[in-house]
């Protein structure tokens, strides 16, 4: 017992003695830690401030889901038995998967780019202007989609957001409104094309039979889609309405100035640790000189 009892008094007396040994030998490189603070706060502020600010613009978007397409495919349920309606298009009723996807489809925002001319200003600054290979729309797209372009969806609401960050605020906003704009006009466009194309096949049908209750029923399918495509053709938002449009935004995102400063600084004190603890220690008068 007694001499379990000395060996854990020996054992906690070296730990207290390589502690001591270890804040003696900090003490004695104080100075190195400290020109390492000083060096990695320095640092960090210059390129706080020498960094390009980034600003960030949004616009909040709400889905309008077709009430007539689950009417349009109730109706054609009911006369499937009766009559071919292979060629009718009923789309599905995943109106906000649509639009969304829409939102992010590469054939939009890489015609957004090209229309806009943005291949140039997109990838300035990444070491691909200036070289033999001319940059391309593909590589403006990747960068677009993966460091400024968000949409996200809200599942409690169902409200969607578009966001650009850019380092011009106005153009940001002008981005984010325009590629709104884009794909609400591309899904009226494909509304519309989908509508006449179903009145004319539901003509076609019509023409061919001679039973009542068929053609009244093709009839009734005829006015829903003529009631979409002219919900389609009318003016103003179709599926995407905006509920909160993007603004110009005043205040920059990043940097954050103060977090960077910290973070250099604390990095900068590690640092001077760490090369006090693999360096070869000074003569032991500096260790002296320790207060008590």
């Amino acid at each position: 017992m007694t001499d379990r009892a000395e060996g854990s008094t020996a054992s906690r007396d070296d730990d207290e003695l390589d502690l001591r040994e270890l804040l003696l030998k900090l003490w004695a490189r104080r100075g190195l830690i400290l020109l390492c603070t000083g060096i990695g706060a320095v640092a960090a502020i210059i390129y706080a401030l020498l960094a390009t600010p980034v600003f960030r613009a949004e616009a909040l978007l709400s889905i309008r889901e077709d009430e007539q397409r689950s009417v349009l495919a109730n109706a054609a349920g009911q006369l499937g038995g009766l009559a071919d309606l292979s060629g009718l298009s009923i789309p599905g009723s995943k109106d906000k998967a649509v639009a969304v996807a829409t939102l992010k489809s590469r054939a939009l925002i890489e015609q957004f780019i090209t229309d806009r001319k943005l291949v140039d200003v997109l990838l300035d600054g990444d070491g691909i202007l200036g070289t033999k290979k001319p940059p391309t729309v593909w590589e403006a797209h990747r960068k677009f989609v993966m460091r400024m372009f968000q949409v996200g969806e809200d599942r409690k609401t169902g409200l969607v957001t578009v966001a650009i960050e850019w380092k011009d605020p106005q153009q940001a906003t002008d981005w984010v409104t325009d590629i709104v704009a884009r794909t609400d006009a591309h899904l009226r466009r494909t509304a519309i094309e989908e509508s006449e194309k179903n009145l004319a096949y539901l003509e076609a049908q019509a023409k061919g039979t001679n039973v009542i209750e068929i053609r009244q029923a093709l009839f009734r399918l005829a006015e829903t889609e003529i009631k979409k495509l002219m919900l389609a053709k009318g003016s103003g938002e179709y599926v995407i309405k905006t509920v909160d449009p993007a603004r110009v935004p005043e205040r920059k995102i990043r940097p954050k100035r103060a977090l960077i400063a910290a973070a250099g600084t604390l990095l900068g004190g590690m640092l001077g640790v760490f090369l006090v603890l693999v360096l070869p220690p000074r003569p032991a008068r500096a260790a002296r000189s320790m207060p008590s």
